[in-house]
């Protein structure tokens, strides 16, 4: 019975001796095999990765950041044109001297005109009417003393924004009328509607 007892004890402890001894040969294979030269050659060559991949994604945002720029230009370029035409048109207005701000009096312009007159009504001058006076407002004429100061090219380029049916009037007298109109001059104005049809010199 004692005997029993003691093999009891004693296979228990022998299976788990032999699986001890196992246990630790084989962790030992496994992490001591690898070569020491090699492991550090592997952490070298992850380290080495991460670096190529930080310089790649350093790469790719400069090349982002370069073709940002060319579009940029690009459209630089393509705007260029239309702001230095602004620009001549805006020191071609400068160089034309500014007429002097007049006093309008209703009452004396039915008198001199023979007939009521709006003030800065663009439709007194013969050749505009509503739709064409439209146009002109649209652009920024508002006034008789806008369009004296008009030359004859930008009374056409106004009419071209309205479309074909408007680039048949001729607005070469316009800004004559339109000086007349802001300088008092109404029965000048008059007299010259008078003696040409339409507006047309």
């Amino acid at each position: 019975m004692s005997e029993l007892n003691i093999w009891c004890v004693l296979i228990p402890v022998l299976i788990g001796t032999i699986c001890a001894v196992i246990g630790y040969f084989w962790g030992k294979s496994n992490g001591s095999s690898a070569d020491p030269a090699l492991t550090d050659s592997l952490l070298a060559m992850e380290q080495e990765n991460k670096r190529l991949k930080a310089e790649t994604g350093d790469y790719l945002n400069r090349i982002k950041e370069f073709e940002g720029k060319q579009e940029n230009d690009q459209k630089q370029e393509k705007a260029a044109p239309k702001s230095k035409k602004t620009q001549k048109k805006q020191e071609k207005a400068a160089e034309k001297p500014s007429l002097p701000d007049m006093r309008f009096d209703a009452d004396q312009v039915k008198i001199d005109y023979g007939k009521r007159v709006k003030f800065n009504d663009l439709k007194i001058i013969e050749g505009i009417g509503p739709k064409i006076e439209s146009l002109f407002q649209e652009t920024g004429f508002h006034s008789w003393q806008q369009l004296a100061q008009a030359s004859i090219e930008d009374c056409q380029e106004v009419l071209k924004k309205g479309g074909d049916r408007f680039r048949m009037h001729d607005p070469t007298s316009w800004p004559i009328q339109a000086k007349m109109a802001h300088e008092n001059k109404w029965e000048e104005l008059a007299k010259w509607q008078e003696e040409h049809k339409a507006g047309r010199l």
